[in-house]
Formats: C-alpha cells, sequence, structure tokens
C-alpha cells in the first residue's frame, strides 16, 4: 500500500504502531487494518482497510486543520 500526503512530515500508523512518515510504501498483511495519518496541528486521519492478497492500494490522506 502506498499512503501519500500533502508533505513529507506526516506520521503514519497502522493498527496503533508507527511505520515511516508520508510517502511511504507499507506492506500489510491480508486482512483488517486500521490507518492513521497524523501531524501536529492537524486532525488524524483515520481509514479502516481490508486488505486482499495482491491488493494494490494507494492511500491519499488530506488533513484538516485543528
Amino acid at each position: 500500500m502506498n499512503v501519500k500526503a500533502e508533505d513529507d512530515s506526516y506520521e503514519i500508523f497502522v493498527d496503533g504502531a508507527f511505520v515511516g512518515n508520508t510517502p511511504a510504501r507499507v506492506k500489510l498483511a491480508e486482512g483488517a487494518h486500521m490507518v492513521e495519518v497524523k501531524k501536529p496541528g492537524f486532525k488524524d486521519y483515520r481509514k479502516q482497510l481490508n486488505i486482499t492478497e495482491g491488493a494494490e492500494l494507494t492511500l491519499r490522506a488530506v488533513l484538516e486543520k485543528q
């Protein structure tokens, strides 16, 4: 899965664990996962994803200012 945002300072979390900063390519096992993208001063972006084998996803996170 590719995760993109407006710049390179957004933090990516999968199932509560930090996995890197945007942009990033994240490997996920099959099944349901909660993906969060965070940046101080912005509302957290949360998306529940169901990953299937061979799926190629791109997530573009747009965060709102608090």
